[in-house]
Order: C-alpha cells, then sequence, then structure tokens
C-alpha cells in the first residue's frame, strides 16, 4: 500500500478512514517534511516481512530532490559516515564524522535549472537524514532544509515560494515477501513541489523560441518519408532514416546538400520541388500537434510568456501548418530559414530578439534536434531538448540545454525522471 506522508499522525488517519481493515501498521518512516510512499501492512506476516526487507537493504528507495547551485557531475556517489546526537530538546542532528556508521548515496543528476539541480538520489544504507546530510555534504543541501542548509540558502527559497522541504520519496521496489515476485510502488510529485519545479524551469525567461517538426507537430516521420521518396524517385542512394532526421531544421537546399553533396543545382532543385509535391498531398490538422503541445501553449499564454517560432520550413509551408493546425494565434514572432540563414546559425533568434527587445538571457529555445540547441548555443540563449524528434537524450544532452525532457508538458514537471535513461 502506498500514501502519501507529511505530517505525524498518518497511520491514525488511516485507521479512522478505514475502519474495516482490523490490522494497519507502519512498515517504516518518512520525516515530518518528507512526501511520497510510504509502506502500510494489513497484517503481521507482511509487517514482519518488509521489515525484515528493510533490515537486509533488500529495497529499493529512490527520492526526488532539488539541491541548492549547480551540480556538475551527472553521476555522484557519496561515501561519507554519519553520526548521530540527540539534543536536551530530543532533535536528532546528524553530521557527517569519522567515527559515524558507514553511509552510501547515490545523487542522478536529471536536469539543470538556473541555481538549483533536481535529482533522483538513492540510499544504500538506512540512516537518520541520510539524504539531507550527504547533500550538504557535497556542498548543495536540498532545497527548504532549514536545518541543513544556510539561512542565505533557506531564505532564497522561501522568497521564491518553497514552503517546505524539497525531497519527495518517489519509488519503492523489492521482492514480495509472500509471493516471490518484484514489486514497484510511485509517488507522483508533491502537488506544491511540481508546481515549485514549473515555476524555476521557465520562471526567468520572457521569451520562449519553438521549433516546429518534431517539437510542436508530430512530423518527423512523414519528413523521412518524403526524403527517402524523393531520393528513389530521382536514383540517388537511399538515406538512413537517422541522415534524414538530421538535417531536418536546415532550409531544403541546405538538407539536399548536406545529403547529397555531389549534386549540381539543377539537380538539388528538382529535389526540392519533388519533395515539396510529396510533402503536400498529405493536409495538416490539429490532430498533427503532439497531445501536449496546445495546453503547454495555453498554459504558457496563461503566464504571460511571449511566443515564437524558429524553423527550418518555408514561409508558404509555416503558414500552410499554422493554420492546419490552429495555433498561429498563440505566436507573436515568426521566423524560418527561407527569409533568414538556416540553423544553426543564430540568425532567426538574434532576428526576434532585435524586434522583440529581449535580452539573451530571458529567452528559452525549445527544439528536438541539435541544430535547434547549437542554434541557441551561437545565440547566447538558454535552451531545453525535447526527445520527441530527430535526435535522442544522449545525441541532445551533449550540446548543455538546461533539461531534457520527454514531451512537452514536462517543462511543467519535476517529476518521473525528466530525460529517460
Amino acid at each position: 500500500m502506498v500514501e502519501t506522508a507529511n505530517s505525524h499522525g498518518v497511520i491514525e488517519g488511516l485507521r479512522f478512514l478505514r475502519p474495516n481493515d482490523r490490522y494497519l501498521e507502519l512498515v517504516h518512516r518518512l520525516d515530518k517534511a518528507t512526501s511520497g510512499c510510504l509502506l502500510i501492512a494489513k497484517n503481521r506476516k507482511m509487517l514482519n516481512g518488509l521489515q525484515t526487507l528493510l533490515r537486509n537493504r533488500q529495497v529499493e528507495k529512490i527520492y526526488t530532490a532539488l539541491l541548492c547551485g549547480v551540480l556538475h557531475k551527472q553521476s555522484i556517489v557519496v561515501n561519507a559516515p554519519l553520526e548521530k546526537r540527540t539534543l536536551e530538546s530530543r532533535e536528532h542532528r546528524v553530521r557527517v564524522h569519522p567515527e559515524g556508521k558507514k553511509s552510501q548515496t547515490q545523487f542522478e543528476k536529471v536536469a539543470q535549472y538556473k541555481n538549483s539541480t533536481l535529482v533522483t538520489t538513492s540510499p544504500k544504507t538506512g540512516r537518520t537524514h541520510q539524504i539531507r546530510v550527504h547533500a550538504k555534504h557535497l556542498g548543495h543541501p536540498i532545497a527548504g532544509d532549514e536545518r541543513y542548509s544556510t539561512p542565505s540558502q533557506y531564505k532564497q527559497y522561501r522568497e521564491k515560494g518553497l514552503k517546505r522541504l524539497f525531497l519527495h520519496a518517489s519509488k519503492l521496489t523489492f521482492n514480495h515477501p509472500l509471493k516471490d515476485q518484484s514489486v514497484s510502488f510511485e509517488a507522483p510529485l508533491d502537488t506544491e513541489l511540481d508546481l515549485f519545479i514549473k515555476k524555476i524551469m521557465i520562471k526567468n525567461y520572457e521569451l520562449i523560441v519553438f521549433d516546429w517538426d518534431g517539437t510542436l507537430v508530430d512530423s518527423i516521420d512523414w519528413i523521412v518519408e518524403c526524403i527517402q521518396q524523393m531520393a528513389q524517385l530521382q536514383d540517388f542512394e537511399l538515406p538512413t532514416k537517422q541522415q534524414c532526421k538530421d538535417v531536418i531544421g536546415l532550409s531544403l537546399s541546405q538538407a539536399m546538400w548536406a545529403l547529397f553533396p555531389d549534386i549540381n543545382e539543377e539537380q538539388k532543385s528538382a529535389m526540392v520541388n519533388a519533395y515539396r509535391q510529396k510533402y503536400m498531398t498529405k493536409d495538416v490538422s490539429e490532430d498533427d500537434l503532439f497531445s501536449d503541445a496546445l495546453p503547454v501553449l495555453q498554459e504558457l499564454k496563461n503566464m504571460n510568456k511571449t511566443l515564437a517560432i524558429a524553423t527550418g520550413k518555408g514561409q508558404m509551408g509555416l503558414d500552410r501548418s499554422l493554420d492546419g493546425t490552429g495555433i498561429r494565434s498563440f505566436f507573436d514572432y515568426l521566423r524560418c530559414a527561407e527569409k533568414m540563414q538556416s540553423k544553426p546559425s543564430p540568425h532567426m533568434l538574434f532576428d526576434i530578439m532585435q524586434e522583440s527587445g529581449v535580452e539573451p538571457d530571458k529567452v528559452l529555445m525549445i527544439g528536438d534536434s541539435t541544430l535547434d540547441l547549437v542554434m541557441a548555443k551561437n545565440a547566447g540563449v538558454a535552451s531545453i531538448g525535447v526527445t520527441t524528434g530527430a535526435h535522442s537524450y544522449e545525441v541532445l544532452k551533449e550540446h548543455a540545454p538546461i533539461a531534457c525532457i520527454n514531451n512537452l508538458s514536462e517543462i511543467f514537471r519535476g517529476n518521473n525522471d525528466v530525460q529517460q535513461r
């Protein structure tokens, strides 16, 4: 059984809510300030079995935490012995100390924000306040930790709107003690923490610039099919699917030259025309949008963000797509490669910033291709990679986006391992 626990008396509350359950006992505890998964046993046999697993460290625990500052490494294992002291007030204080008990915690970076780092963390030992003290030992205490962060760090996050410790028990995995089968329980990120992540991910940005194909619209497979069919019609060697994906974002002319470097101008023009003829045979509608595109755009507008598009499409193709999907009204600025230098040149972003008057540190580029992220870097603006189109997380992360996400709605979420590994 999984519940969310962020206060004392959870078992009493459950007994009140479930009077017909004759036996309800806590298998383990969470700190008062921690939310997430909590195991409840409904009989003595299950209680003993689960507690045996816990004692033998056979329960995998995964937490989500927001750390103060920038964590530069992707993965860190902290091995630091912990000593617990009990004050006269009966309050526990834990510190790293050579005479303490052996303790190990693993931290995995999920997303990097301006002055904070979202991580998943797994304690390999079960010491009091282990994750919190090991985070402090790293020099990156957990946001909202009044006990183990500095007063200035605590105040900083309070002023940003975080009123609690950003530590959440996300997942428990173990072998069922009676059935001998692996079971896993997950708890979605607490609403307060979820909203806070949403705020810090895009709070500092005034202008959000989107790529089109593969970012807002699920069109990558169709583009690949059109390129490959065009190559067949022109009797050229068939490019692979990934080779086709790699040029999405370039202008059509540049894409043809990138795929077929030995063609002349006449051949290039014929290939562009053949591609366009094939591409235009498919109508564009709202159904082509990724399912979360419209809600995300609406939410950004509700937050008074200025929205723009920077795409490798031609003007006619962009107009057709905007009108077909019905989302033109969301965007204040539109730029395409037909009238500007193609990605990864920063020309489109520079032009949008010049017209909008928004400074680079207030601009965020969102795209599915390395071309988008390199364009952003060349323009001196932040970027987010989304793995719904041309390139994978492993490829996108090489270009240092502030985050890699699996879909657009994760712009507003800090849960569920923001990038898939």
